[in-house]
Parts: structure tokens; C-alpha cells; sequence
């Protein structure tokens, strides 16, 4: 991390680290919605901070990510102070995100050499590379992308129907994706248009596993006494599945949701409840509750799929999951 303290994405979205799903949501849609062209005098976006808004949400809002995130900020806060020229006294950490140090870099957890844009701008997406050209403020990096296409909105809008075609191979799929980044890294303005796309295209691909309030009664044996017994209730779990074949998918889960919530009662009837009861116990237990699913359903979350409008690559199945509610876990008296 070059003796630096890692972005604070709390911070950027005005919330506290113990924030909920359902706050943090709220506050990506509020700032967002302050950011747009039509809110600001004269239609100017801040395109900088929409950028910083956006890296911080998709961080913030993806369960495995926060937990990355949450561990990165508690090394940071214990990390020996850097020496007067830039480097820390000892070590080198890795960034958030698999990025660290200025004489090179992690992509996909495989080191990169200084001087290959072109991978890192198709692994890391836009964000990077549009707080590059934003922050340093240089024309020649502005223009190294090529002109501004005289229509964005309308060359986007072409992007998006083209990734419809059914016969696209994945060298042009990822041409076009690298394409639209391209577009969106020289037009900051149109980052919150994209993201509150990309909102809404993931609400579409959310699906709730839960008719009704799911109860689970957990046993602890202390080492003195007798054993405690306690009920966990999870009023809400929201699933969020992959932009590849979302809709196939959604009704997979639709036709087998009896089953996967058996799955999930079972695995969590053998939670010690003192897992439960520390203060990272609902990100303990949103990522019990996806490696449960993932199995039992059968998909593996690392493989690669066709690359879709909004991911390149793609993921196809249950690719996170967010308890909207808290949970509760409560000691049954005798």
C-alpha cells in the first residue's frame, strides 16, 4: 500500500463501518441521485466523486468484498508508519481489491508490471482508470483513448443492444465491454447514468429465498454447565445472481427454493452460537449462508462465462447474498 491508508469507502458514502446493507443502499441511491447532471447547476456531473461513490458501493455492497475490505482497514490502522520516503518501515501489504505498490501491481492475484494498461483497464474496470485521467489531470492521458464519439449516450445505448446478439463471440463481446469503458472513462458525466443502470439491472437479478421467516434452533456445550440452547431467526435473504443467463437462473432457484432453504437450516443447526455473537457475526454469517447455497447448488463462482454489458467477464449462479434484516438470535430459558 506504499505506507498509504487504503480509501475509506465509509467515508465516501457518508456512513458508519457497522452500516447495514439496506443503509448503505440508501445512501449509494441518495448520493448518486445528488451527483446526476439534472441535479447539479447547468447539468455538470461531478464525474470524480460519482466515480468514488460507485467503487465504493460495489465494494460495500458485496458481502465477500467488505469482509476483504473491513480486514484491509484494520491492517492499515495497525501498520508501522511509513518512512520519510514513502515506504513503510517493514513489509509490503497488498491493496483492496488485489492491487498494491507503485513498482508494480496484482491483477486477478497475478503481478503485473508497470506499463500494460490495456490489462489492467479490462480486469479492473472503469473506476481505476477514470480516477487516473480525473486526479492527475493530464490531457495526454485524456486523449490517449482515442476522440470523444460525437453521441455518447447513443454509442452506449448501441453497445448495450448489441451484447443481445446470440452469436457474439467472446472476443468481440469483450471488445465492446472494453469499448464502453473506454466511452465512460473520457465522459465521467455519464458514470451515475451507468451505475443507476447497473442498479437497476441487479435488482432484476435479485431474488428472494425466503417466503417466510426461517427459525433455527442452535445448541452451545460450555467446558462448565449444561448446554445452552438459543433460536436464530433470519427474517430476509436476498440472492443476487450473475448477469450471464440471469433469467435461467432465477427461475432455477424459483423451482428449487424449498430445497435450498433445507439446505441452509441444516448447515446453520451446527453454528456455535458464540460464532454469532462477536462483531463481525453477519458477515460470518452471510458468507456461511452463500458457501451453503453455492453448493448445494452446484455452480462454481470462480469460473469464467461469456462477458454481458455490465461484467467481463461473466458470473453465472448465486454470485452474493445481503440479509436485508438483521438477524436474531435469541437464548430459549428452561
Amino acid at each position: 500500500m506504499n505506507g498509504r491508508r487504503p480509501v475509506d469507502h465509509y467515508e465516501t458514502l457518508e456512513v458508519s463501518r457497522h452500516a447495514s446493507p439496506e443503509v448503505i443502499r440508501a445512501a449509494y441511491k441518495s448520493l448518486m441521485q445528488r451527483l446526476h447532471p439534472d441535479k447539479r447547476p447547468q447539468g455538470q456531473a461531478d464525474g470524480e466523486r460519482a466515480a468514488q461513490v460507485a467503487r465504493a458501493y460495489e465494494v460495500l455492497s458485496d458481502a465477500v468484498q467488505r469482509a476483504a475490505y473491513d480486514q484491509e482497514l484494520q491492517r492499515a490502522a495497525t501498520a508501522p508508519s511509513p518512512m520519510p520516503d514513502g515506504h513503510p518501515s517493514h513489509g509490503a501489504g497488498g491493496g483492496v481489491g488485489g492491487t498494491r505498490g507503485s513498482l508494480g501491481r496484482t491483477v486477478g492475484g497475478q503481478d503485473q508490471a508497470p506499463g500494460a494498461p490495456a490489462a489492467a483497464f479490462s480486469t479492473l474496470g472503469p473506476w481505476v482508470l477514470a480516477l487516473a485521467v480525473l486526479t492527475a489531470g493530464g490531457v495526454g492521458a485524456w486523449m490517449a483513448w482515442g476522440s470523444k464519439p460525437s453521441n455518447p449516450g447513443a454509442e452506449l445505448a448501441s453497445i448495450h443492444q448489441a451484447f443481445a446478439s446470440a452469436d457474439l463471440t467472446e472476443a468481440k463481446r469483450r471488445q465492446l465491454f472494453e469499448r464502453k469503458q473506454a466511452i465512460l472513462s473520457r465522459h465521467p458525466e455519464w458514470f451515475a447514468t451507468d451505475h443507476t443502470q447497473k442498479a437497476e439491472d441487479m435488482a432484476g437479478r435479485t431474488f428472494a429465498l425466503l417466503d417466510s421467516p426461517l427459525s433455527v434452533r442452535l445448541v452451545s456445550t460450555p467446558s462448565v454447565g449444561r448446554e445452552l440452547v438459543f433460536e436464530l431467526t433470519i427474517e430476509h435473504v436476498s440472492l443476487l445472481v450473475g448477469t450471464f443467463d440471469a433469467q435461467r437462473h432465477l427461475a432455477h432457484l424459483a423451482n428449487h427454493r424449498e430445497r435450498l432453504v433445507g439446505a441452509l437450516a441444516e448447515r446453520l443447526a451446527k453454528v456455535d452460537p458464540g460464532l454469532l455473537a462477536g462483531p463481525q457475526s453477519a458477515t460470518y454469517l452471510q458468507t456461511l449462508l452463500l458457501e451453503t447455497i453455492v453448493a448445494a447448488l452446484g455452480t462454481d463462482p470462480t469460473q469464467t462465462y461469456p462477458s454481458t454489458y455490465f461484467e467481463s467477464p461473466g458470473r453465472y449462479g448465486v454470485v452474493g447474498l445481503v440479509l436485508p434484516d438483521p438477524f436474531k438470535l435469541v437464548q430459549i430459558v428452561p
